[in-house]
């Protein structure tokens, strides 16, 4: 295999999971925490599952990063 082309299986492969932790982190994570027009109840949401939110943003910069 060629230089190039093992470049872009490897530019390829790392687009594929990058794809894992930012579906994670702007769907999964805002749809469980998030309230639309009531911020109150996100911030408890917040308080309540601070490990979903962390972790939400652990998969941002992981995604932000590959």
């Amino acid at each position: 295999m060629q230089t190039s082309d093992r470049v872009a299986r490897s530019a390829g492969v790392l687009y594929l999971l990058m794809g894992v932790p930012a579906v994670f982190s702007l769907f999964y994570v805002p749809s469980r925490l998030i309230v639309p027009g009531n911020a109150s109840v996100t911030a408890n949401n917040i308080l309540g599952d601070q490990l979903l939110f962390r972790l939400g943003i652990v998969a941002e910069l992981t995604a932000a990063v590959v």
